[in-house]
């Protein structure tokens, strides 16, 4: 799948779990975000298998690849969603870090039932409210883009990491959809 990842670098970024690990005496962690790091590798591969990789372009360019995904989500154009994401702007947020998902699970082979999954595990503290005031750990696709306002009240079996899970029927429905816009996003991948 081209991409690194171990339970180092996957500690949750919020519930103090971060602060149980401590250098040795005289000694420091270090860290470094090479930004896109791991998307690269998949935009060079694009280029050499199918000629073209507007995340290349992207990346190269100096752009948020995740708000791009964002803004395909949300029908929008790139330069109003950065300004919206940059202003603070939760819904924006909450879909940029859905980009994240997609950009990340989509080109490693994620499907849909896995996204659903993933993203309603609140990782980093997401949390999405619902018109009833109901607060749901994590992304919930069908209250987000208001198909529901209750999450999970009809659920259906998906795959999720070789296993059935039982998932909200409508969020798999938007992710499938939310799917859609990615490789719109990225239509390389497709090819």
């Amino acid at each position: 799948t081209t991409r690194v990842s171990s339970d180092a670098q996957q500690f949750p970024q919020h519930g103090g779990v971060r602060e149980c690990a401590e250098p040795r005496p005289g000694h420091v962690f270090c860290s470094v975000d090479y930004g896109g790091l791991e998307l690269r590798p998949m935009a060079q591969r694009a280029i050499w298998v199918v000629g073209y990789s507007k995340m290349a372009t992207v990346l190269n360019g100096g752009q948020d690849p995740h708000v791009l995904a964002a803004s395909s989500f949300l029908a929008a154009t790139y330069e109003p969603t950065l300004a919206r994401y940059k202003a603070g702007d939760p819904e924006v947020k909450i879909f940029r870090d859905l980009g994240k998902i997609y950009n990340f699970g989509d080109g490693g082979g994620m499907g849909p039932g896995a996204v659903v999954y993933t993203a309603r595990k609140g990782t980093k503290g997401e949390t999405t409210r619902g018109p009833d005031g109901r607060v749901y750990v994590g992304a919930r696709f069908c209250v987000l883009t208001k198909r529901a306002s209750v999450c999970g009240e009809r659920k259906v079996k998906a795959r999720v990491q070789g296993k059935e899970r039982l998932i909200c029927a409508v969020c798999l429905d938007v992710a499938r959809q939310l799917d859609a816009g990615w490789l719109a996003a990225w239509p390389e991948q497709r090819e």
